[in-house]
């Protein structure tokens, strides 16, 4: 009879901690489960804790829950530019800035913590290292409305356009999608003027994306500028 009872309180545990670890996962879906999450076993849903404390202007809840996550999994990219913006927005400028640092030299990926990189990049006048930070979250092919607009903020300067055109004329698969993004912020005058910048520092354009710009100088009065001899497909 003990015996039983045992195994059955054993298997209710077991039936526990796995409602735990299943609704823990499934907040990374569906972040309104993050609530029912028992304590002690989030860590999947920590990450949405911590986001939606960030938007609702408690940055210490955001911390904490940041703090614990990188304690528990440091290696992850994503998990430490959430821990740098929780510091941030709770007033610890020095750390955030650090961890999103870090965040963008281990994770390419990760979007956000590249483009933060590359925003202070560019304010400090390091355009080199916004040109690979920019190149990384190009690759991606991520839908920020901040690519273009950094992109923009490059082409301003003349070191900037010299940055950007060196990167373009590197290793890389990036390249592909740098015409698309540029347009949407800069005149195809300046897209083209860097890309054939690129082109005479070695850089094989490929010809789908130079037609592409040759087609954006309809809104221009000047007529489009004639195929390089020398492009891809």
């Amino acid at each position: 009879m003990i015996g039983k009872t045992i195994w059955c309180l054993l298997l209710a545990g077991l039936a526990y901690v796995s409602f735990a670890v299943q609704m823990d996962r499934q907040s990374m879906v569906q972040p309104a489960f993050a609530d029912a999450v028992p304590a002690g076993f989030h860590s999947a849903s920590a990450i949405g804790i911590a986001q939606e404390a960030l938007q609702s202007g408690t940055p210490e809840v955001a911390l904490g829950h940041a703090q614990r996550l990188v304690s528990d999994r440091p290696m992850p990219a994503d998990h430490l530019m959430l821990l740098g913006q929780a510091q941030l927005a709770a007033g610890q400028a020095e750390q955030g800035v650090a961890s999103i640092e870090t965040a963008a030299r281990r994770g390419w990926r990760v979007v956000p913590a590249q483009l933060a990189v590359a925003d202070a990049a560019i304010a400090q006048g390091n355009y080199a290292a916004a040109a690979n930070r920019l190149a990384a979250a190009m690759a991606v092919r991520h839908e920020s409305p901040a690519i273009p607009a950094l992109l923009q903020q490059m082409h301003a300067s003349a070191e900037g356009r010299a940055a950007m055109s060196a990167a373009l004329a590197g290793e890389g698969y990036w390249q592909r999608s740098y015409a698309a993004y540029a347009l949407i912020s800069m005149s195809p005058l300046v897209v083209w003027d860097t890309m054939m910048a690129a082109e005479a520092q070695g850089a094989v354009l490929r010809c789908i994306d130079l037609e592409l710009v040759q087609r954006s100088f309809r809104s221009l009065p000047q007529s489009a500028p004639d195929l390089p001899e020398r492009c891809e497909g």
